[in-house]
């Protein structure tokens, strides 16, 4: 190769490095956008990365492909994203357990939950609710909350995994009604049902959208909403604040986030067309039949929230003493 050639190449390399943000964010996304799920499909997680990755895919015109890379309770996709290239076309959506529970609950951890992945957008969360089975004998949160007082560590619980936001929820609520309950712990959120409905556990702590079918096939009972207020998909169901023990608040939060160094221009593009994306009626009707709600809010304030649930489940982890090798 001439050196005229190779030094032509270099400068065009050159110039491509060294092209302002703005205009390398007005040419993104010019190829398709991975969205990596650290859960199994059909899921919280997975509904919501289809759903605002399919309006991003229609307002750009590129693909946008989901994949779901499970296992050891969604670090696999948290790691693969770590290691991204910070383009924005390789992107997590995930619950924000793996910020809130994970530095308290884990041994040891491969990232640094500061400082390894740029926060883009909080998309929706998922109210939980508690449930039990049909032959249970437990016909409100009352019943339960005898039968837990009147035998101390008998009455088990399912959730989808030690350290998930269900297990703390669990523990929490023990607190708050003063005695203590079982945990066990299964692979997902439909073992964690099925357990219910089969008698394993005498009741479960899952997803709205878990429970609803289970519920309309009449083979659990709810026994209450972990939600401020009653939820429009299901105005029937009672909060567990109405109920006795006032405030009772929790739910599976999903957001958005990028490898560390996503270049700001770029993460500005993707929060505009989320935000349209959480007010269009399609997605919202769509998101109110499965029981997820949308939560756009300021950056800031997402930020915020999830220092403030560290905090809190860094409380029950060490009361409880979990710890996950």
């Amino acid at each position: 190769m001439k050196l005229s050639s190779l030094r032509a190449i270099v400068a065009l390399f050159a110039v491509a490095v060294l092209l302002p943000l703005p205009a390398r964010a007005q040419a993104y996304p010019d190829k398709a956008i991975h969205v990596i799920v650290g859960f199994q499909p059909g899921g919280v997680t997975d509904i919501a990365a289809r759903v605002i990755g399919q309006k991003l895919s229609e307002a750009w015109k590129q693909q946008v492909v989901v994949e779901n890379r499970t296992g050891a309770a969604g670090l696999v996709a948290v790691e693969l994203v770590q290691h991204a290239a910070p383009d924005g076309y390789t992107l997590l959506v995930t619950s924000t357990d793996f910020l809130t529970i994970n530095p308290s609950a884990f041994a040891k951890l491969p990232y640094d939950p500061d400082r390894s992945f740029t926060p883009i957008a909080s998309l929706t969360f998922t109210p939980l609710v508690f449930v039990t089975g049909m032959t249970t004998g437990l016909n409100s949160l009352k019943d339960l909350v005898a039968a837990a007082k009147a035998k101390p560590g008998t009455v088990a619980f399912s959730s989808p995994g030690v350290g998930s936001t269900n297990h703390l929820t669990g523990e929490l609520f023990a607190d708050a009604i003063g005695t203590k309950l079982v945990h066990v712990a299964y692979r997902g959120g439909v073992p964690a049902a099925q357990a219910v409905v089969s008698g394993e556990v005498q009741m479960g702590i899952i997803a709205v959208s878990s429970a609803q079918p289970f519920v309309k096939g009449s083979k659990m009972k709810i026994l209450g909403v972990a939600s401020p207020q009653r939820i429009s998909l299901v105005p029937d169901w009672p909060t567990i604040a109405e109920q006795g023990v006032p405030g009772f608040d929790a739910a599976l939060r999903v957001g958005m986030w990028g490898p560390a160094g996503v270049p700001q221009p770029i993460v500005a593009k993707l929060q505009g067309e989320i935000a349209k994306a959480l007010q269009d009626k399609g997605v919202l009707d769509h998101f109110a039949t499965l029981g997820n709600l949308p939560a756009p809010m300021p950056l800031a304030d997402f930020n915020a929230q999830i220092k403030g649930e560290e905090g809190r489940f860094a409380k029950v982890v060490k009361q409880e003493g979990i710890r996950i090798e």
